[in-house]
């Protein structure tokens, strides 16, 4: 049984170095292009969870690691009794630890974001969060919706590089950017142009028209019925291009 835990553990644990990757991919993705504006640094980390569960899966990893071939039932590689006879207590003493831990977790089973927590650091203007695990409070409400879509962004493109590197030469990819109206206008123009940068392009939609000209294509909705259908359809007119862009 404690084979079998520290196996599956192993499972577990081998992806930190893929994670570790896209992190890094992304670190180096804001120091290639920097956002000009009022965030001047973005840095992510990985580190080691905080889950008790996982903290003593990996402690039965190491004890399986460790004793390998010198617990359980005797052979030709733990003839010695009292080493053996010990480290059986420890296996039963981890599996009853386990058993306990599982009992009163919230959660049916354990699962990749479990087995690790990132951190975040932002510099805004002269504010440095330092190593924080929320994105709240680096700012305003607008500066908070401004971080979270240049990491979305990042990842996005770390995703879309892996993904179409060598099979497409210029691969666009459009995403929709939700609470465009909380950022201040010159924000606005700023995260369409770190997007734009990554060859991913904003789609947003709002009551009011936030800077049109920093778009190139404005489109007003509405709603109209439909007599054949017999039903409310939507109607999209183009109100401005911006032939600049």
């Amino acid at each position: 049984m404690i084979q079998q835990v520290g196996n599956e553990t192993e499972q577990l644990l081998s992806k930190e170095s893929a994670i570790r990757k896209v992190v890094n991919e992304i670190n180096a993705d804001f120091r290639q292009k920097n956002f000009v504006g009022v965030i001047k640094s973005i840095e992510l980390r990985v580190v080691p969870s905080s889950n008790k569960i996982v903290q003593l899966l990996g402690e039965i990893k190491q004890f399986n690691d460790d004793n390998l071939y010198n617990f359980g039932e005797v052979n030709l590689f733990n003839s010695e009794q009292q080493s053996r006879e010990e480290n059986n207590r420890k296996a039963v003493q981890y599996l009853s630890a386990l058993n306990k831990s599982i009992s009163g977790y919230r959660n049916s089973t354990i699962t990749l974001s479990d087995s690790f927590e990132l951190e975040f650091r932002v510099v805004e203007n002269d504010n440095d969060t330092g190593w924080v695990d929320k994105l709240a409070n680096v700012g305003s409400d607008g500066t908070d919706v401004l971080v979270k879509a240049m990491i979305n962004i990042m990842l996005l493109n770390v995703f879309k590089e892996g993904a179409t590197r060598n099979q497409f030469k210029d691969f666009r990819l459009h995403c929709m950017m939700d609470e465009i109206g909380k950022l201040h206008p010159n924000n606005v123009r700023g995260i369409l142009k770190f997007a734009n940068d990554r060859k991913i392009f904003l789609v947003n939609g709002s009551p009011q028209s936030f800077d049109a000209l920093a778009y190139r294509y404005t489109y007003q909705l509405s709603k109209k019925r439909d007599t054949q259908l017999d039903r409310e359809i939507t109607v999209v007119h183009r109100i401005v291009t911006n032939h600049r862009l």
